[in-house]
């Protein structure tokens, strides 16, 4: 989350994504009373989702013209058993 951190405090506008409502809140809170910029908002995604995954692109695309920069800080582990 620090790069994060340091794209609010030059002023930038972050969007955060992931499963999770209530982390992602906690996560937006936590780093508007570190660098007091409220420019931060949550999108629902679930990479595992293909569902979710359309409706956070169909969001984001809603609110912005352009993506400048993305920081993609998740993956899927899988396992066999046997």
């Amino acid at each position: 989350m620090a790069h994060t951190q340091v794209l609010l405090e030059h002023h930038a506008k972050v969007y955060i994504a992931g499963r999770s409502k209530e982390k992602g809140a906690a996560a937006i809170d936590k780093l508007f009373h570190e660098t007091g910029n409220g420019k931060a908002e949550f999108i629902q995604l679930d990479l595992t989702d293909s569902t979710s995954v359309i409706a956070a692109a169909k969001l984001l695309k809603s609110k912005e013209s352009k993506l400048h920069l993305l920081f993609n800080n998740a993956f899927i582990y899988t396992f066999e058993v046997g």
